[in-house]
């Protein structure tokens, strides 16, 4: 099964805590970023363009 890179985005520290914690927990997601809106990802991937996210949210 193919590994999903995600970067979690929340403007709710709890939320975003929760959320990447339940994400960590299967096998086949990898968690490569945190943020809030107003911040920049307190994760961010290597260079490798394998650590890249496979898809980024649009603003909302």
């Amino acid at each position: 099964m193919a590994l999903s890179r995600i970067i979690v985005i929340d403007d709710f520290k709890d939320l975003l805590r929760k959320v990447c914690s339940i994400l960590e927990q299967h096998q086949e997601v990898l968690v490569v970023g945190e943020a809030r809106r107003e911040q920049k990802p307190s994760r961010k991937p290597q260079k490798a363009p394998s650590e890249y996210p496979n898809c980024l949210p649009s603003g909302q």
